[in-house]
C-alpha cells in the first residue's frame, strides 16, 4: 500500500499540478494529494513497526525521523533555490516534487524487493 500511495502521489502532481494553470486545478491538487500524502506518512511507521522486533522499533523509528528531517529542513530552500533559478516560475519546482515521489517509492519497491525477492507476501 505504501509503494502504491506513494506512486499515487507521483502521479497526481505530475497529472494535476504541473498542467494546471487556474486556482481551481491548484485547490483541486491541494485537496487530492492531501489524501495520497496522509497515506504514505502515516504508513511509513506502520511499515517500520511490522518488519522490526518490538525491541528495536523505537531506534528505527528515530532513525526513519532523523532522514525525514534532512528533507524537511533542505527541502524548503531547495523548492525556494528553483523558483528563484526559474524567475518566479513553479514549473520546476512542480516537477521536483514529482519525480522526488517517484524516486522515493522506487527505494520503497526496492526495499520490499530485498526483504521478499518479488512475491505478493505479507512481511
Amino acid at each position: 500500500m505504501t509503494i502504491l500511495i506513494t506512486v499515487l502521489s507521483g502521479v497526481i502532481t505530475l497529472a494535476l499540478w504541473v498542467p494546471g494553470t487556474s486556482t481551481a486545478t491548484t485547490i483541486v491538487y491541494g485537496a487530492i494529494y492531501g489524501f495520497t500524502s496522509g497515506g504514505f506518512i502515516s504508513l511509513v511507521p506502520t511499515v517500520i513497526a511490522q518488519i522490526s522486533d518490538i525491541r528495536e522499533i523505537g531506534a528505527r523509528s528515530g532513525a526513519l525521523l532523523f532522514v525525514g528531517s534532512l528533507g524537511a529542513l533542505t527541502g524548503s530552500p531547495i523548492g525556494g533555490a528553483i523558483i528563484t533559478a526559474q524567475n518566479g516560475d513553479y514549473l520546476g519546482l512542480k516537477l521536483w516534487t514529482g519525480l522526488t515521489l517517484f524516486t522515493g517509492s522506487l527505494f520503497l519497491f526496492l526495499a520490499r524487493a530485498v526483504q521478499v525477492k518479488f512475491r505478493l507476501v505479507k512481511i
